[in-house]
């Protein structure tokens, strides 16, 4: 009998500890133990502010800077040397993880002037520019992408004269309207951030793969966006 008291006292005392540590885990399951703000710039060399604090710097193995931090609201900056900021504010949940990728481009974005005639092979008097007059062909079409279009009001910008998608991105807009061509974003979120690409007198462009050509008056310029 006293045997039996025993191995119900064990069972009870083992049932005992074993509710401990399932309420134990539920607990530290329940509390905010794998927020992540995940901060994937495109170029090595950036550095990463949360709130103000330097978080880390990516570099060419280093594609990432990644923040464990409780939910809450936080301020990310990202910063490049020769290039633009790009901030947003973010809104991190419990147990969340987000990923956010700006985008920097160069204050002096670098373009090639594609020349209306070219020198004559052999001296003489100049030819027309093959390359000029088939990139030239290209703004016969319409410069605002069919898919772009629908987009626009997003980012309230009146009398677009070309729009069409960042390379490799669905949630940043390259678009033409005044004297200016820039890009902007259109997802969701604050601020929506625009950097510039060209200021000129009436530019327009279109994209072919990486490269935007730009048509200001006779003037055509090539900028290699996969460069940037």
């Amino acid at each position: 009998m006293a045997l039996f008291q025993k191995r119900e006292y064990l069972l009870y005392a083992l049932g005992a500890i074993l509710a401990a540590f399932i309420l134990l885990g539920y607990g530290l399951w329940s509390k905010d133990q794998g927020s992540e703000i995940v901060v994937a710039p495109p170029l090595p060399g950036t550095q990463v502010f949360i709130n103000g604090e330097l978080e880390g710097r990516t570099g060419t193995l280093k594609l990432e800077v990644k923040s464990r931090l409780p939910g809450g609201q936080y301020a990310v900056l990202v910063s490049k040397e020769g290039h633009w900021p790009w901030m947003k504010n973010i809104s991190l949940g419990v147990n969340e993880k987000k990923t956010v990728r700006p985008f920097t481009l160069p204050r002096d974005v670098k373009k090639a002037r594609i020349e209306k005639l070219a020198p004559k092979e052999g001296g003489g008097a100049s030819a027309a520019n093959p390359e000029y007059a088939r990139i030239n062909a290209l703004f016969e079409k319409t410069t605002i992408r069919e898919d772009a279009a629908p987009l626009l009001p997003r980012t309230g910008i009146e009398d677009v004269k070309s729009a069409d998608f960042y390379e490799d991105r669905d949630d940043v807009l390259i678009v033409a309207a005044k004297e200016h061509v820039f890009a902007i974003e259109i997802a969701p979120g604050d601020p929506a951030n625009f950097q510039p690409l060209y200021t000129g007198t009436d530019p327009y462009f279109v994209r072919e793969d990486s490269f935007l050509y730009i048509k200001d008056g006779d003037l055509l310029y090539a900028i290699d966006l996969a460069l940037l």
